[in-house]
């Protein structure tokens, strides 16, 4: 077998020998044709949900490209060993299985999992993944620089969360503010009732290092200060707060402390710990829901048939049938016969099981219904852009232990779509790369550029 080169799925370079990043795919949630089948629709231009064709499903992998096309020299850390722990291989062979294309039995499990809570989705056939990797390489330094550096399209850095992160509860509790209260009366009389004003900004917060600092935020994208009782121009960043409070007399400040987090935090970093919040929040009204059924579980019945003196209510597991004060539990018949609404009952014949049925049933062994969610963007956006598989294989840790790695992976992905560069399997071309054409590229690419930012005056 011949020597084979693989290119940078941002920069087109070819990497053999270089250090290198190996990023796992699956289709994304939703692919034309199929997740089992991912393809663009027609025409000369990829738009819309074929814009992410495929999506990570792991965290990266770091390691060296050998000659054929495959990563040696593995860096183990803690994800690779939480790897070997999930996937039940090493990581040698988990990074060849996604190299080849391989389908691991905890992947497939994964997929499996996903693919059952979507059993009732009318759009099924293009939710539903067999586990069977896709994958691309990135070089290392590549990586390393559009991981801590990104610029916008005004050629202004927009990493940090000093320079742009909106002003929303998470970036005020990173800069040392606490919530206080939601007072609208006192906002209003602050900034006035107009929509936009006192009736938004209602959300005081305060850091105790700095109680003459006061931002009332709307609880979800921004917020106005107010230093010493006097209102700042409107800001949507910190860096924006921090020059208005200089120009103060006496200047005031945001502490060292507060300063230091904001500029070496990503803006990323604070879309994830925005999503963990909901993410906590969803797991604590499911685990509510639980306590909930558990308590009353009469609450979860309604009526499926009535039939004489016999009603039968079902909670799509198990029929009751109570006729008097008798009182029989049985699974759901399937298929589900003519005429009941076992499925789906009817809102107009919405009637639950009376109360004090609910020991007699607890008796029986009704146990509550393990019921969650597939957490994706719609309870979490910022996990739209992982596979559904992602949390499936990383719980809460995907937020938690490795909130870091995750915040880089989004942020290469922003420096992807930004790039016009779509995450899908690497070109090989030629066997050790066009190395000199491949820099005369680079060249004109940056001269055409160049003059089209002068012409532009961006």
């Amino acid at each position: 077998m011949g020597d084979s080169s693989v290119s940078c799925a941002l920069s087109g370079m070819s990497m053999t020998y270089d250090r290198a990043v190996l990023i796992a795919l699956a289709p994304a949630s939703f692919s034309h044709v199929s997740r089992k089948h991912p393809s663009f629709t027609s025409g000369a231009r990829v738009v819309g949900h074929s814009m992410e064709m495929f999506v990570p499903v792991l965290l990266p992998i770091f390691g060296k490209m050998d000659s054929y096309g495959g990563l040696e020299a593995i860096e183990k850390d803690e994800h690779t060993s939480f790897l070997e722990t999930k996937l039940d291989l090493p990581i040698d062979q988990i990074v060849e299985e996604i190299i080849l294309g391989g389908c691991l039995p905890r992947m497939r499990k994964a997929a499996k999992r996903v693919s059952a809570k979507r059993k009732n989705d009318p759009y099924r056939k293009q939710t539903v993944w067999d586990g069977h990797f896709y994958g691309c390489f990135v070089s290392r330094e590549v990586w390393d620089r559009f991981t801590t550096r990104r610029i916008d399209e005004f050629g202004k850095s927009s990493m940090s969360a000093w320079e742009a992160a909106m002003l929303d509860p998470v970036m005020l509790e990173g800069l040392g503010f606490r919530f206080v209260r939601e007072d609208e009366a006192e906002a209003i009389r602050h900034f006035g009732s107009t929509p936009h004003r006192g009736t938004r900004y209602n959300h005081l917060y305060v850091n105790p290092q700095t109680p003459e600092i006061e931002a009332w935020c709307d609880d979800n994208m921004g917020a106005i200060f107010r230093v010493n009782g006097v209102e700042l121009p409107l800001s949507f960043h910190a860096e924006e707060v921090q020059a208005h409070m200089q120009k103060l007399t006496p200047r005031v400040s945001f502490t060292p402390e507060a300063i230091k987090w904001a500029q070496t935090a990503s803006t990323d970093t604070l879309t994830l710990l925005t999503a963990r919040k909901q993410m906590r929040k969803h797991l604590k009204e499911e685990a509510e829901r639980r306590e909930r059924e558990r308590k009353h579980p009469s609450l979860t019945f309604d009526v499926s048939s009535i039939n004489g003196d016999a009603v039968t209510y079902c909670d799509g597991r198990v029929h009751v049938v109570m006729e008097g004060e008798n009182l029989t539990m049985q699974p759901c018949p399937s298929p589900i016969p003519v005429g009941t609404n076992c499925a789906a009952p009817s809102s107009q014949q919405r009637r639950f099981l009376p109360s004090e049925t609910s020991e007699r049933l607890l008796a029986m062994g009704w146990k509550p219904k393990h019921f969650s969610r597939p957490l994706g963007s719609y309870e979490v956006p910022a996990l739209g852009g992982f596979a559904p598989e992602t949390v499936s294989i990383y719980g809460q840790k995907l937020l938690g232990r490795f909130l870091p790695r995750a915040a880089q992976l989004v942020s290469f992905t922003h420096v992807m779509t930004e790039t016009n560069r779509l995450y899908q399997p690497n070109a090989t071309g030629m066997q050790y790369g066009n190395l000199y054409l491949q820099r005369e590229l680079a060249e004109v690419t940056h001269a055409i550029l160049d003059r089209r930012i002068k012409e532009r005056g961006c």
